[in-house]
Order: C-alpha cells, then structure tokens, then sequence
C-alpha cells in the first residue's frame, strides 16, 4: 500500500496572505470547520522573525476556509489540508482558558476544553481515505 503522508497547511490572511507553518504527520489530524477558532500556542513558524504564541498568550485565529488537497508525490500520497486563518482579537473566554482552566463544571457536567463532532471528523477521515484509495487505484492501473 503507497504511504500517505498529511500536512496541515496554515495560511495568515491578513496582509501578504502568507504561509505561517507547516505540520506533518504519519496520521490525519483533526478536521475544523470555516469559523472555528485556532490558537497558536507555540508552532514552529516558517518566517524566524514571526513570533509563535505561548500557552499564556497565544496568537488566536479564526478558520476563513478550508481546502483539501491530495497528490501523489514519488513514492507516496500527499494529503493537504490547507487552512486560511484569519487573525482573532476578541475577549478570551474563561472557557478557552482565559483564567488557565482547562476544565470546566456548567450544568452538573465537567466539559473538555475543546470537542470536536465525532460525525464531522469520521464523514472527513473516510473522504480523505477513500480519495487516497481512488488515486492508488488509478495509478496501479496506469503503470
């Protein structure tokens, strides 16, 4: 089976509209939907001069828009998951961690920090396996 390799793509839109990171994993990461907020709490910036965040203080953005896209780069599959970011200056919610909570108690539960709607993140996963399998296919049958 041809490895798949996943990159997670993250683009400032303010500005130049520049690429700020790049992620790469062994495995797919979580999906996000278009105004979600993404917290920089300390990723390794492509620009040295760009300053990352800090759990204290992170560098908050909210998801413009997502693109997906899937290649086949030699000897393996690349998945991109390119999200456009733009930049958040709102009050930060105590929920976020705006005291340094990462949990929190509201209507007799204790709620994570942060969820994700497990039927968006599986409905995605598959999409993104069953295009990696379309291109294996069409590629085995063209060689």
């Amino acid at each position: 089976m041809t490895p798949i390799e996943y990159r997670l793509e993250l683009y400032d839109t303010s500005g130049r509209h520049r690429p700020i990171a790049v992620i790469i994993a062994s495995g797919p990461f979580t999906p996000v939907s278009v105004g979600d907020r993404f917290d920089d709490e300390g990723w390794s910036r492509l620009d040295a001069d760009d300053l990352p965040g800090a759990p204290a203080s992170p560098r908050r953005y909210t998801v413009h828009s997502v693109k997906h896209v899937v290649t086949h780069e030699g000897d393996r599959i690349v998945a991109r998951y390119c999200l456009n970011l733009s930049p958040f200056d709102g009050d930060r919610s105590p929920v976020w961690g705006a005291d340094g909570a990462e949990w929190r108690r509201g209507h007799g539960r204790l709620w994570r920090r942060a969820s994700v709607p497990e039927r968006l993140e599986f409905k995605t996963l598959r999409r993104l396996f069953e295009i990696g399998r379309q291109l294996e296919v069409g590629i085995g049958q063209a060689a």
